[in-house]
């Protein structure tokens, strides 16, 4: 077997603020040789992610953390360190090189107003002091080894110009672009469609078995933590254990246990009394990306929507799939008006909404609202929960003084499985499943009647996700809300969904 290249020992880890303190590692061993794969699997919030960002030096500088116990990185040939003892200009030096990351949302990684490529590049012109057009040539090299196609055009491309397959891939080359000898990949295929996800888990195994990286695989999709790791670890509860201890081949190891029941959400909502006066209606809708160089010339597009009709009836859910990249989301923020269409008519209630200004829009805000895919980038890191969901009714002016939304909020966060003790609490001392449920709460605080729910389950683990949607369905049914539930899990739309359609090459297809 390899050398250790990492090793923690008896580390912990616990975040805090006036309400106090709240553990989150509990007394963590891990080793890991140089060259091995390892996966991590859990729930959500049994701190996998956490564990991830203590390894690479990037807890946030917002909260007051405290941790005891080491984390050592022996680099091949050279010392041991404790990486919980560098400081700023080590951590930089040490990342260039040591280890890299792949986060769970891509979009996030990446700087929105430079290109994707000229980011890449900028690793090796600021630690290996090449000239950019020698890290040019060089990412090119790295794009041709992942397998990605047209380089010319993602290299040139912002973030959100690509899909979050693309996008995905280009986190991968940004994470492997210095070589490094430990790579940690966050959940990097929980926000793909299942056609993406096996490709980035094949190209994961490729580039860790060509450039001989150790790899530590965090998921929870068990069958691709064992198709990608010799070694499978389970983290509940902020403890880590091994799984493949006392467990014949014989036998399977059950993650999420115990069993999680699948509500057949679509049968009960048939059965309702679904009112048949159209809510929103939208008439060839049509929608151009395109790209364009630095003098505003255009060099590309891509067409997402070609002359797309639906309506959408009083407390009714349609559900939307499609490929990464496919213009789903798309759809759902040019039907809210958070985008303006090239082409088209969107009614809400019989009033066309196409065309109104930012003033005039306003008014309507209210009506209608978006659950995005991740929360950690659409809740206020320096805002209390309580104070996060009692927002809105401040912006709309809503109800009489600051006590009564208060109370408004209080309430309803509760509704929404947010004991009280957690009001305080901020977002980051909060579970994955946890703070989707406060998105939830700062969604539904102003009783809409239509919600993008855009890909809002995704990312969760079996449980969280059933009582996630067990939330959702309740709102409906007691509000008569309707959604634009948008997903890749074919059963898990056709369960919540009353009608599916299907988003390709900018047509929309009733399945």
């Amino acid at each position: 077997m390899s050398n250790s290249l990492l090793e923690l020992s008896n580390f912990s880890l616990s975040v805090g603020n006036k309400g106090g303190k709240v553990s989150i590692l509990r007394n963590v061993f891990l080793k890991v040789n140089a060259g091995e794969s390892i996966a991590i699997l859990g729930p959500s919030g049994s701190g996998k992610s956490m564990l991830a960002l203590s390894i690479m030096g990037l807890l946030p500088d917002y909260a007051i953390i405290s941790s005891h116990g080491e984390i050592l990185f022996t680099k091949e040939g050279g010392p041991t360190a404790d990486l919980t003892k560098l400081s700023r200009s080590q951590w930089r030096k040490f990342r260039a090189s040591k280890i890299a990351m792949i986060f769970q949302d891509a979009a996030s990684s990446f700087n929105p107003v430079r290109s994707c490529g000229s980011q890449i590049a900028e690793i090796l012109i600021a630690h290996q002091k090449l000239k950019p057009v020698i890290a040019r040539s060089m990412v090119f090299e790295l794009m041709d080894r992942l397998g990605l196609e047209q380089k010319e055009a993602m290299y040139r491309a912002f973030p959100h110009q690509l899909s979050g397959g693309q996008l995905q891939r280009m986190m991968i080359a940004m994470a492997m672009i210095g070589q490094p000898e430990l790579l940690i990949a966050d959940e990097a295929t929980s926000n793909l469609d299942e056609k993406n996800k096996a490709e980035i888990v094949d190209l994961l195994l490729r580039i860790q078995k060509d450039s001989g990286c150790a790899l530590i695989y965090i998921t929870h999709d068990q069958t691709e933590a064992e198709k990608i790791a010799g070694r499978l670890l389970l983290m509940n509860n902020g403890q880590l254990m091994e799984l493949n201890e006392g467990i014949n081949d014989d036998e399977s190891v059950t993650v999420n246990a115990p069993f999680v029941k699948s509500v057949e959400y679509r049968a009960t909502l048939q059965a309702s009394n679904i009112q048949s006066s159209p809510l929103i209606t939208v008439s060839s809708l049509t929608k151009w990306y395109k790209r364009r160089n630095f003098f505003g010339k255009v060099y590309a597009g891509v067409q997402v929507l070609d002359n797309v009709n639906l309506q959408i009836n009083r407390g009714e859910t349609i559900g939307l799939m499609g490929v990464s990249g496919s213009g789903k989301s798309s759809f759902g923020r040019l039907i809210l008006c958070l985008e303006q269409a090239d082409k088209g008519r969107i009614l809400f209630k019989g009033e066309e909404l196409s065309g109104l200004s930012t003033s005039q829009l306003r008014t309507y805000r209210k009506h209608f609202q978006i659950v995005y895919q991740n929360p950690y980038n659409t809740l206020n890191p320096r805002m209390n929960v309580l104070s996060i969901v009692r927002e809105p009714l401040e912006v709309h002016r809503l109800f009489d003084g600051y006590k009564e939304r208060n109370e408004r909020a209080r309430d309803l966060l509760l509704k929404c499985g947010i004991p009280e003790e957690k009001h305080l609490h901020y977002t980051y001392q909060l579970s994955g499943g946890q703070r989707q449920r406060v998105a939830i709460a700062r969604a539904m605080i102003l009783e809409p009647e239509f919600v993008v729910l855009d890909e809002c389950v995704s990312s969760l683990d079996d449980r969280n996700r059933e009582n996630v949607l067990e939330l959702l369905h309740d709102f409906k049914v007691n509000q008569q809300i309707s959604y634009l539930f948008i997903g890749h899990d074919k059963k898990l739309v056709e369960r919540f969904s009353d009608r599916v359609f299907f988003l390709e090459r900018g047509n929309l297809i009733q399945v």
